[in-house]
């Protein structure tokens, strides 16, 4: 009682003396009674081996996160600032009604604005009514992530399984990385309840569950097949700054049987155990940290910029991605390198490692020779490189994928999964170097992109006379007039407008640009590939979220039918798109900030440590050429029944063996595609 009332006492008097800063004194006075009140909730239990990691019952949790109160000047602050920043989001107008298929429909700003005049209880509900608004457009590019405050993770203890049964999808469990920790916590004895069928979860049918979630909450996709492969480990794996909290403190599995459909079903209750830091429920880790001064504003330095040089277009990855912990995973999921592929023959076939896993490269691939011939499989994780030297960075990704495509090998698989894009232009680069058409003319790959009108970017244009939307970049050539790829020679690009309808309403867009990747298409000319596959030999496997530049890069293999792509996982009867979140390139208030800068206009900036970004560049279709990317369904060539994702829940070793078993299926898929192999029984199990 003391605490609840103490809790009161923080929201109503304490809190705007810290976080409005009223006087020196008494705002340090009044954040140490702030922080009492947070440690008197949040202390939680250490994790034994985890430094400054500990662990909470849901309760606790939940009362530690309601702690943070409502605040009016983090409110404004954060609704003026996404106000501001969707004036030029790409898909405004556009998601007021997206149509068929996708069939989205929501006023963001009508939304926004019916929230500046709601009661809140904490910030915690602001928040997560925030996050639930931009979740109802399924595109990654606009995820909205939770201020450090809320940095917790609620975790059961399996991770879910999926296989075909008798054509038939079902979902059982398996035991997660985190199980004996949560078996230890909770005084559970968890073995009788893994490697069984789920029936149902809080009392509905799993596949439906599951769907639901998916649909409600995931922001990856805007395909079902996609989100369903990412929901099948969020369901029991829920990042608070991701997502919104559990709504009931434990769930339901009802259990089927082992090996009946109709036999016994058992019910049983798994609370949730929540994963947290030490910024849990702390009002200082809320507060944006101050920005370093130097920049163009004076008070706002350049973030990890949108722009590297004219022509490079950044659009995620780890430095630009919200999601981090999502990304840097990626960055070090393994390839099947380590494991053998069940598709080999009893002699070990014959293994070259080329270029290896465990590097700063996002690129891997090793040859192996087997039923298929030799195929080269190559684990592409992400388009954006890491290194403080972008120069650097992108001319290694470009070599390692060179000395990939430069081996020896008479078929490709090519693993894009859960790929988060990054720069454009590498992403064009691939396609390049994969299709003998794009290698001799490379600028047949490149797509168009636009700009939607805002007051904001007039203001900028009419002030500089730039010929590139970007304030970051170097020359007048970043973006190109799309007929003759010269660069644009007046404002006329910009200020004299485009019109479409979308979502009903009429809005001006710039004209259309192509991106400028000469730098990357000229480099190592003489360093061709070892061979240009048919399509039936170059096989790409996708989970439906390869995005942003990798969804650029799909579309392009895709559309131009160079290749086979395979859908991964998904929703067994149900279609799959073979990317996510294509948008076209994105960015952020630090950009939009330094625009205002030299437009001589304020722009607004978030005063928690919330992150978001949104499309800025939208992307179209080459076939369906004034549909944005964004809502074009590109469903697979073939799909391939595996759904053993990885995930951070799941030991790098069983990781490599499931990718393994993917890999053979992969080759089964070679060899059904490519008759004439005295290895035919080896084929896949794989629906069309």
């Amino acid at each position: 009682g003391f605490v609840l009332a103490f809790t009161r006492f923080r929201s109503v008097v304490l809190e705007p003396f810290c976080t409005m800063g009223l006087g020196p004194m008494l705002a340090l006075l009044a954040c140490a009674m702030c922080a009492t009140v947070a440690n008197a909730l949040c202390n939680g239990s250490s994790m034994p081996g985890v430094a400054n990691t500990r662990l909470f019952k849901y309760d606790d949790a939940m009362a530690c996160m309601r702690s943070v109160p409502s605040n009016a000047s983090w409110l404004r602050s954060t609704l003026d600032t996404l106000e501001s920043g969707l004036d030029n989001f790409a898909f405004l107008d556009k998601m007021k009604d997206t149509g068929p298929i996708f069939n989205v429909r929501v006023d963001l700003l009508a939304e926004l604005g019916a929230m500046h005049a709601k009661h809140y209880a904490n910030d915690l509900e602001f928040q997560e009514d925030v996050q639930t608004l931009m979740a109802q457009m399924h595109d990654a590019h606009t995820m909205y992530v939770k201020p450090n405050c809320y940095n917790a993770t609620f975790i059961l203890p399996f991770v879910l399984q999926s296989k075909l049964t008798d054509k038939r999808q079902v979902i059982f469990t398996g035991p997660s990385a985190h199980a004996s920790t949560y078996s230890k916590f909770f005084g559970m004895i968890l073995d009788k309840y893994y490697d069984r069928e789920i029936f149902a979860i809080d009392g509905l049918e799993v596949m439906t569950f599951i769907g639901d979630f998916a649909q409600d909450n995931e922001v990856m996709s805007n395909d079902l097949s996609a989100s369903f492969n990412a929901a099948l480990r969020d369901v029991v794996y829920r990042r608070q700054r991701l997502f919104p909290h559990p709504p009931r403190s434990s769930v339901t599995f009802t259990f089927r049987e082992h090996g009946k459909l109709d036999g016994k079903l058992l019910n049983v209750d798994f609370p949730w155990l929540a994963f947290a830091d030490t910024d849990l429920g702390q009002v200082k880790a809320c507060i944006a940290e101050p920005k370093l001064s130097g920049s163009l504003l004076g008070k706002s330095a350049p973030a990890t910029p949108l722009a590297a040089p004219a022509g490079r277009q950044t659009q995620m990855g780890c430095k630009t991605w919200p999601d981090k912990e999502a990304c840097h995973f990626a960055r070090t999921v393994p390839s099947a390198a380590g494991a053998p592929l069940q598709s080999s023959f009893a002699t070990p076939p014959a293994r070259i490692v080329v270029v290896p896993d465990g590097r700063p490269s996002t690129i891997s691939c090793y040859a192996e020779a087997g039923a298929a011939g030799t195929v080269l499989f190559m684990k592409v994780r992400s388009f954006e490189p890491e290194g403080d030297d972008m120069d650097k960075a992108m001319t290694e990704f470009m070599d390692d994928a060179l000395t990939c495509v430069m081996a020896s090998y008479d078929s490709m698989v090519l693993d894009v999964m859960s790929n988060g894009g990054g720069i454009v232009c590498l992403g064009y680069r691939l396609a390049q170097m994969l299709v003998e058409t794009f290698w001799e003319e490379p600028t047949k790959a490149l797509y168009e992109y636009d700009l939607r009108h805002s007051p904001l970017m007039a203001a900028y244009i009419k002030a500089s006379g730039a010929l590139t939307p970007d304030p970051d970049a170097t020359g007048d050539d970043f973006i190109l007039e799309p007929k003759s790829l010269q660069r644009f020679n007046s404002t006329a690009w910009y200020m004299e407008p485009s019109q479409y309808v979308r979502g009903g309403v009429l809005g001006n867009y710039s004209h259309r640009f192509k991106m400028n990747c000469s730098s990357c298409f000229q480099y190592r000319p003489e360093a061709r590939p070892r061979k240009w596959l048919p399509p039936s030999k170059l096989l790409i496997l996708t989970d439906g979220l390869c995005g942003s530049t990798c969804a650029t890069f799909m579309m392009v293999i895709n559309e131009h039918r160079v290749a086979t792509t395979a859908g991964v996982g998904g929703i067994s009867e149900f279609t799959m798109a073979v990317s996510s979140f294509a948008g076209g390139a994105v960015s952020n208030m630090d950009v939009m900030g330094r625009i205002g800068e030299l437009a001589n206009r304020s722009v607004p900036q978030f005063s928690t440590s919330a992150r978001w970004q949104f499309t800025w560049y939208e992307l179209y279709s080459q076939v369906y050429t004034n549909s944005p990317v964004q809502f074009v369904m590109q469903p697979p060539t073939v799909r391939i029944p595996w759904w053993d994702f990885p995930h951070p829940t799941m030991p790098a070793g069983q990781t490599e063996q499931d990718l393994a078993r993917l890999y053979s299926l992969a080759v089964g898929e070679l060899i059904r595609l490519n008759p004439g192999s005295d290895a035919g029984s080896l084929g896949a199990d794989v629906y069309v």
